[in-house]
């Protein structure tokens, strides 16, 4: 069963600093603009085809193996 981002994005507080989301079987956009504190995420082996409004407190990015065409980071 593929996973959608905006529904498995919205069980996450707003502060958190690490997400984990490998191998779930996700597909679509990855919006993070609710993460402002966001330090490292891990998003590898999934269907995501965009990840925008990436804080610049982000200092780690794993999301090898999906299906990218866009990543955007925040100006704030």
């Amino acid at each position: 069963m593929e996973l959608d981002t905006i529904e498995l994005l919205k069980l996450f507080d707003s502060n958190i600093l690490e997400i984990d989301i490998s191998n779930k079987n996700i597909k679509g956009k990855l919006n993070l603009l609710k993460f402002n504190n966001l330090i490292k995420l891990k998003c590898q082996n999934n269907k995501i085809t965009c990840i925008y409004n990436i804080p610049n407190s982000l200092e780690y990015l794993d999301c090898s193996n999906n299906l990218i065409k866009l990543i955007k980071v925040t100006n704030h």
